[in-house]
């Protein structure tokens, strides 16, 4: 497998049984363009404790390789249970969930997750707005919301934004 970073998008689709990005193989190791680097919202003062919650092993580890690129200390978990499970107050400056999971979405988690901790930042990745509970009212548990496909400028945003730091 090869992590191909160059369209800077990620947008992972099924094909052959393979994770591909505009039908080309991802790899393990990311290659971030000059362009990228040069982005102060990819930098980080310090690193930052980052809780995934992601259910596609693919787009975990590609996030996961992006944020330690970024200088961020990154953990993932596959679902909502696991999130909850590996959460303490005080340990992650940010959570990171899918919206989109078997069994708790990651809106529910975000509520959960806000009821132990008013002032933990959330970022919630989702590919569809369209989702009733996705509609202005409902969203007080977050603090960002990511659209997929994202470019990696646009979670480098996103996660500056999260963080306070835009």
């Amino acid at each position: 497998m090869q992590l191909l970073l160059s369209e800077q998008r990620i947008s992972p689709i099924r094909h052959n049984a393979a994770l591909v990005h505009n039908q080309t193989p991802f790899a393990k190791k990311p290659t971030l363009h000059r362009s990228m680097t040069d982005n102060p919202n990819l930098q980080s003062t310090r690193p930052k404790r980052i809780l995934v919650v992601e259910d596609e092993p693919c787009v975990a580890e590609i996030m996961q390789a992006i944020l330690i690129r970024m200088g961020h200390e990154v953990e993932i978990v596959t679902n909502a249970k696991e999130a909850l499970g590996v959460f303490q107050v005080g340990k992650y400056d940010l959570v990171a969930t899918d919206f989109h999971m078997p069994g708790m979405d990651g809106l529910e988690l975000a509520r959960s997750i806000k009821a132990l901790c008013k002032t933990q930042r959330i970022i919630l990745i989702t590919g569809s707005f369209t989702e009733p509970k996705l509609q202005r009212g409902h969203l007080e548990a977050v603090d960002v919301i990511l659209q997929k496909p994202f470019a990696l400028e646009e979670l480098a945003d996103a996660v500056a934004k999260a963080l306070g730091l835009i």
